[in-house]
């Protein structure tokens, strides 16, 4: 997979990934939300959007956040496609359980760098993602740590990531250099326009 620098001004070159460390691009990107988020442009949660359905925003998910907690952000990762039970291991970051936490109301304060995700699949996704349980853990989380990633389904068909956006207004958008339709980027981009979700940069990805 290749990826591309958060395009918040310009693109910028290409640079392979090596999955047993972190890329210059990913340290690029989260130096450039960290920036951004001093700067008043970002607040503390962002989502990772694909009008594609496949994983790569997981892997992306993965990357930004071991490169933010690299230079010193709190962060937690929320794993948002609740139709899957995916959890990444990532070293110093505990893994807590979506539906523990629901439950709970709460993330444990010491937790610093946590990942938030189901255990199993969940019956209802996007009731759970509309819940008032659901926004305020991203809430608790935010008040928290510098940052909250959250790693959604695909835009379309299916509402989830929708509902996602209901409780997180900043997105980066990702686009597969070789198999986003122009046509599903345009729709895609129409319902982050209809949602006032603050499209702050791109990934592209092959």
């Amino acid at each position: 997979m290749v990826l591309s620098k958060l395009n918040l001004n310009d693109a910028f070159t290409n640079v392979a990934i090596d999955d047993a460390g972190i890329s210059e691009d990913f340290m690029d990107l989260a130096t450039n939300l960290v920036v951004s988020r001093r700067n008043g442009i970002l607040s503390g949660s962002v989502a990772l959007v694909s009008v594609d359905q496949d994983d790569t925003q997981a892997d992306v998910a993965v990357g930004l956040v071991k490169a933010l907690a690299s230079i010193n952000q709190s962060v937690a990762l929320v794993n948002a496609n609740l139709r899957s039970s995916w959890t990444p291991q990532i070293p110093n970051f505990t893994s807590l359980n979506l539906q523990s936490v629901l439950d709970s109301g709460q993330v444990d304060d010491d937790t610093t760098n946590v990942i938030v995700s189901p255990a199993d699949s969940v019956p209802n996704p996007i009731a759970t993602l509309e819940s008032d349980g659901f926004s305020a853990l991203i809430r608790s989380m935010e008040a928290g740590r510098n940052f909250v990633v959250v790693s959604t389904p695909a835009l379309m068909p299916l509402g989830d990531a929708k509902a996602v956006l209901g409780t997180v207004k900043n997105a980066i958008l990702i686009i597969h250099r070789r198999q986003t339709r122009a046509r599903n980027l345009k729709n895609g981009l129409t319902v982050l326009n209809a949602l006032h979700t603050n499209v702050i940069g791109y990934v592209t990805v092959e």
